[in-house]
């Protein structure tokens, strides 16, 4: 084995270590809370924790050597870890994380600050909250769990990705390219219903990713998008991709104009409300405010007349629906009416060109052909 082969198995040992005594000491403390007199050996494998933090060159090491990490820290990523792996689900609320580390009234109110929003362990993007800002009460029933950028990075510590030399495969039409889209619109759908907590036909949602989590998989999806369409010979010409360069739409105006053709193709009604369409491209509560002008009548979609109003308002509002126009409709899936429609202006150039000929004989002379030559 090579020497970047040795560190490698070398730190995925220490990794191990540390998780072997993290199992094991979880099984002292449920013993000690089943009431076993078993003090001496909750010290002793507090202690082997500590060591082998010391010993780990792995991130939990590191973040308990290198920023001072309290031990209640490092056993929180750890109990939320194992949580993660279980079947009970992703996280544990506040109050059953502190319980399991602590018996007094005093030492569970100080080690809140732990779970606080401007806690160590949040901001460093560690683990999040199901409440943002959670204070106070909300500390102790919010739901707590390892965020996925941290989980996967303690997972490529043991599992290393393998290096991949498959090409990347463009997509083969417009169909499969709207169909990559409407993937889109459905990870903004999710990020909007775990943000302002939507309600509807389906129930509440019942997603175990946060909001940042959501956006994460939204950003990684849109550049896999643009890989694909950048390895499509002819991607350029794809209806949709042709339809957004045309009008000029950003990325959000084309996840509304997504959004809103396939609402019709699913359920035959055009119509969505403006404040569900503008939910759907907003990240928190300032988004929500700033981007109902993507729905005003200055704005691309309602000026080029893309998006129709419903026929009781001329003006769209936050309560009024709106839909997606026939012909958009039809030139973003290209069922090929636009390549076969004749112009307006062509049509009269060549009733013009018809008023001045004569005969057959005369038309086919024009056209350079002759008169007994089959089209």
């Amino acid at each position: 084995m090579n020497r970047n082969g040795e560190s490698t198995a070398s730190k995925q040992e220490t990794v191990r270590d540390v998780l072997d005594v993290w199992d094991r000491y979880e099984l002292v403390i449920a013993a000690a809370r089943r009431g076993e007199d078993n003090a001496e050996a909750l010290r002793e494998t507090g202690r082997e924790l500590e060591a082998s933090l010391d010993a780990d060159q792995g991130t939990l090491g590191t973040l308990y050597r290198e920023t001072k990490l309290d031990a209640e820290e490092v056993c929180i990523i750890l109990l939320l870890l194992r949580r993660l792996l279980s079947d009970s689900g992703p996280g544990l609320k506040g109050k059953k994380i502190l319980r399991f580390f602590f018996t007094s009234t005093f030492s569970m109110l100080q080690a809140t600050r732990y779970l606080e929003a401007t806690g160590w362990l949040r901001t460093a993007g560690i683990v999040d909250a199901s409440e943002e800002a959670a204070t106070g009460r909300e500390l102790l029933e919010s739901q707590f769990r390892l965020t996925d950028s941290f989980f996967e990075h303690l997972r490529r510590e043991l599992v290393p990705p393998r290096e991949s030399n498959t090409p990347v495969v463009g997509f083969s039409d417009n169909t499969e390219y709207l169909l990559s889209l409407k993937k889109l619109v459905q990870l903004h759908r999710r990020r909007s219903e775990e943000i302002f907590r939507i309600e509807d036909d389906m129930g509440p949602s019942t997603s175990d990713r946060t909001p940042h989590e959501i956006q994460r998989e939204i950003d990684r999806h849109r550049e896999m998008i643009a890989a694909r369409l950048a390895a499509a010979p002819d991607g350029e010409t794809f209806a949709a991709v042709r339809f957004q360069k045309e009008h000029r739409l950003s990325d959000e105006e084309m996840v509304l104009a997504t959004m809103l053709l396939f609402h019709e193709l699913h359920n035959g009604n055009a119509f969505l409300e403006t404040v569900d369409l503008v939910r759907l491209v907003s990240r928190d509560e300032r988004d929500l405010i700033d981007r109902r002008s993507m729905l005003t009548d200055k704005s691309p979609l309602v000026r080029s007349e893309i998006v129709v109003i419903e026929e009781s308002t001329t003006v769209p509002d936050s309560s009024c629906e709106v839909g997606l126009s026939p012909w958009a409709f039809d030139a973003l899936v290209g069922d090929g009416s636009e390549r076969d429609a004749i112009d307006a202006d062509l049509k009269l150039d060549f009733h013009q060109y018809l008023q001045g000929i004569d005969d057959s004989h005369d038309f086919f002379a024009k056209l350079r052909l002759p008169p007994n030559r089959e089209a």
